[in-house]
């Protein structure tokens, strides 16, 4: 009987024990399961601290705390930076669930980054002062009714979630310098709160200071929206300065208790979203500031482009996917501007919430004009005043625009200014204005039209054409019945815009002075060469615009005199006069399609006096003129085809009938 009794025991002991090690071995794999799912160790004591351990980015989030002798003797509580586990070390970077202990007044916690939900909603009658130097979130309901919280600090914080300081009776300063988004309630029921320093608050949430009695003003200069019934119950408040307010819920005033003492100051284009006819407005004095709260320009047909653009932006840069949505209205900045603006709503979801932050896009239509944009050439740098208009608004330079100007704003040519946009302004695309400075030729002598060439002939019969750039230059010089053309070739930029080229035939007959004063300087060797008188002789050169000549030059300038039918192609020399040996220059022939006259081409390395004859014994004619008249055609095609090659020389000669 016995012996039965005793062996149903231990059958019974031993069904008990199995059971205890299968149910402990189950819990044992189940914890070791979930810890390699979740890649994370859970309630891990170490000191007085309770611990979650995150493998995968190696961070520690204290969840518990048990006072120890000291931290209850002096009411304060230091939240290690670091703790070592399992031979490695781990930075506390979060606070979680219901941390905080009985009868602690003061937390510390250097290397926190993130206060999490109901951080300290449990258990916190007795907390006072708070300091984590190094947190940029709170999340919601972290210091929920925290009644005798009076010291925060939180000077990295950028997001603080719903409901994070609701009930907190005692705060009666808030100092969040870069916090950015404020969730709903997030000050709510703060019935001593005076001041809140909300610099950087870009976003704040329904309710946000609801109840809040003795908050009396608030500077939310940064903020581009405020939600609905944000200031439901303030008692005490009579001044809120927004001035870069983009947009607001039409339920902002609701609730106001004294609207009639309530001034709300807001840029001037709020005045296009009908600030006026939101809740209780009708009572609120608005002051309109010229702040602009400008945050992309854009032109009207790239408005879905443009919104692309930003929403990638805040994609890179929150690590999130962004979204986006125009409001398809219009608004006029002012009535002094033409610019418009439109409105956007650009939104992401954070921790099951959706979050979003209203852009004011600047539609402009600016008009760029420079009241004076010509100048004569008098060695003195000019820039032109540059007037940019919005409607009547007058832009301002170094705040609305910038000017580039051409690095050569003294010599003759051509300029230019660029408007580089900026400011308000600074999507706008790039303006480039020009302006000249003119050569004033007006000493020049008579203005001659040679077949759409200007020439001009002064009263001593010097012929002159203006360099205008790197090209070449032609002016026909007529003299004592005859006429021929000339040109040098500026391709190679030898001469300044601007600079005067000019030529002078001295004849025998006119000018036998002056004529012969060069021809005794010649060589007897040249002089016994010409045959018939055929010779020519002539002045030419080059002044600058400041009016000195051109003498020597580096390497040679190409010049083109046309030679007459009783010239012989082949027997034309030509020389420089000098007091000793006269230079001999090589002579070659340019001809062109289309034109019935062939070019004596000279290589030139100084300039004046040059004497050109002919050798030939034989003469076609006997006229003792060294010109004759010749017919030159150009058939308007050819000459085109010319004039726009790159690759060919350039003749800028019409066709004209010969004297």
């Amino acid at each position: 009987m016995y012996r039965n009794f005793f062996k149903k025991i231990h059958i019974i002991l031993i069904n008990f024990l199995v059971l205890f090690i299968g149910i402990f071995s189950i819990n044992s794999i189940t914890n070791s399961w979930y810890s390699s799912w979740s890649n994370a160790e859970r309630d891990v004591k170490i000191g007085n601290f309770t611990y979650d351990i995150y493998f995968n980015d190696n961070s520690a989030t204290v969840t518990e705390c048990d006072p120890g002798f000291w931290d209850k003797l002096f009411s304060s509580v230091t939240i290690p930076e670091k703790i070592k586990y399992e031979g490695k070390t781990y930075p506390v970077k979060k606070i979680q669930r219901s941390f905080c202990p009985d009868g602690i007044k003061k937390i510390y916690g250097n290397s926190i980054e993130t206060i999490g939900d109901d951080a300290f909603f449990w258990n916190n009658s007795s907390l006072t002062t708070v300091s984590f130097p190094n947190a940029t979130s709170v999340e919601d309901n972290a210091f929920k009714t925290c009644s005798n919280l009076k010291n925060v600090t939180l000077s990295k914080v950028k997001n603080v979630g719903s409901d994070a300081f609701l009930g907190c009776d005692s705060l009666e300063n808030i100092n969040l310098p870069q916090a950015n988004y404020l969730g709903y309630r997030a000050f709510g029921d703060c019935l001593k709160l005076k001041t809140a320093e909300l610099t950087q608050a870009t976003y704040l949430g329904n309710d946000v200071f609801i109840n809040c009695k003795e908050l009396k003003s608030l500077k939310l200069n940064n903020a581009t929206y405020i939600g609905a019934d944000a200031f439901q119950n303030c008692d005490s408040l009579t001044n809120v300065e927004a001035e870069n307010l983009v947009y607001c819920d039409s339920r902002i005033f609701r609730y106001i208790p004294n609207p009639s003492n309530f001034t709300f100051k807001v840029p001037e284009s709020m005045k296009g979203f009908g600030l006026e006819k939101l809740e209780n407005g009708d009572k609120i004095k608005i002051v309109y500031t010229d702040k602009k709260p400008i945050k992309a320009t854009v032109t009207s047909e790239n408005l879905n482009a443009k919104c692309q653009e930003i929403a990638k932006e805040l994609s890179d840069k929150l690590g999130k996917s962004v979204n986006y949505s125009l409001f398809g209205e219009y608004y006029p900045i002012n009535k002094s501007r033409n610019s418009q603006y439109c409105a956007s709503r650009f939104y992401y979801w954070e921790d099951g919430n959706e979050i979003s932050q209203y852009y004011l896009l600047m539609v402009p239509n600016v008009d760029v004009k420079i009241p004076n944009n010509t100048f004569f050439y008098d060695k003195e740098v000019h820039k032109p005043k540059v007037i940019v208009k919005d409607g009547s608004y007058t832009l301002q330079e170094g705040v609305d625009y910038n000017l580039k100007y051409d690095s050569n704003l003294v010599d003759i040519g051509q300029k230019s200014v660029t408007i580089e946009f900026m400011g308000d302004y600074s999507g706008l695309e790039n303006r480039v204005c020009t302006f000249e400075i003119y050569n004033d030729t007006s000493d020049w002598g008579e203005v001659v039209f040679n077949d759409g060439i200007v020439n001009y002939v002064d009263e001593h019969g010097k012929t002159s054409a203006e360099i205008t750039g790197n090209e070449i230059i032609w002016l026909k010089e007529s003299s004592d019945g005859s006429s021929a053309w000339y040109a040098i070739d500026n391709s190679k930029g030898t001469f300044k815009a601007g600079s005067r080229f000019w030529v002078k035939w001295l004849s025998p007959e006119v000018d036998r002075e002056e004529f012969y004063k060069y021809y005794n300087q010649l060589d007897e060797e040249v002089k016994n060469k010409v045959k018939n008188n055929n010779m020519w002789i002539f002045l030419t050169g080059v002044t600058d615009p400041d009016g000195n000549e051109y003498t020597n030059f580096d390497g040679t300038i190409d010049y083109y005199i046309q030679i007459g039918e009783d010239w012989d192609v082949g027997d034309i020399n030509a020389v420089f006069i000098s007091a000793g040996k006269d230079e001999i220059l090589s002579v070659s022939y340019v001809s062109f399609p289309g034109i019935n006259s062939q070019f004596a081409k000279i290589s030139l390395n100084h300039f004046s006096p040059y004497a050109v004859f002919n050798t030939s014994s034989e003469q076609k004619n006997s006229n003792s003129n060294v010109r004759s008249g010749l017919t030159l055609e150009i058939q308007p095609l050819i000459l085109l085809l010319l004039i726009s090659s790159l690759s060919t020389i350039i003749l800028k000669k019409p066709k004209y009938q010969s004297t």
